[in-house]
């Protein structure tokens, strides 16, 4: 009897844990604020991949408005 007692008491706080998060996971989209206006600028960089190889860009300009 215990048993099936400690059984249900496990099973009820798994079932508590997936409500909290589902909860979490559909939390409402836009909740963060975001930036008005952002901009990036950089020079001349080389990035290398796993494989060793090297892409090269000369520059950076992003700007969002």
């Amino acid at each position: 009897m215990k048993r099936i007692k400690l059984f249900g008491l496990m099973l009820l706080a798994v079932f508590a844990l997936g409500a909290v998060a589902a909860a979490t996971a559909s939390a409402e989209e836009g909740f963060l604020p975001t930036p008005k206006t952002a901009t990036a600028l950089g020079g001349k960089s080389i990035l290398e991949t796993v494989g060793k190889a090297n892409i090269t860009c000369t520059s950076l300009d992003d700007s969002m408005k």
